[in-house]
């Protein structure tokens, strides 16, 4: 009789490595999914409201953008790349993420639009969404 044992550690060391990277990707997935689902719920006439979104790590980022004096009736498509591309940017990976809108006229665009209730409404799509993007890869 005879039984063998082997050190896995070096092995395992990796393993949990990978799982963490993955993990860490994860965080930025979901918000990258949170930034799209918001643009894609928000109006656009003079793109203030979409020039106002911002993610940090908890904390609230500077003021919104006001409409006041901008032209109407501005390029859906314009303002949504350009939100998503900031929003990009400022998502670290850390373990907490705040997407806000810190727009003058945002609760109005809120109670009218709800782009943060519908967004928060498919936040079990979204993480399953980020999951699945993330453990593929």
């Amino acid at each position: 009789m005879q039984i063998k044992v082997v050190d896995n550690r070096t092995s395992l060391s990796r393993k949990l490595k990978e799982l963490s990277e993955q993990v860490e990707g994860l965080s930025e997935e979901v918000g990258r999914q949170t930034i799209q689902s918001l643009v894609a719920e928000s109006p656009v006439d003079t793109g203030a409201f979409m020039d106002s979104f911002n993610a940090s790590d908890g904390r609230s980022r500077g003021g919104g953008v006001s409409s006041e004096g901008r032209p109407r009736r501005q390029s859906w498509e314009t303002h949504a790349a350009s939100a998503i591309s900031r929003v990009y940017s400022q998502i670290t990976g850390s373990n907490s993420l705040t997407i806000s809108n810190n727009a003058p006229h945002a609760g109005i665009v809120e109670n009218k639009y709800m782009p943060f209730a519908k967004t928060r409404a498919r936040r079990k799509v979204i993480i399953d969404r980020a999951v699945a993007r993330v453990f593929s890869r």
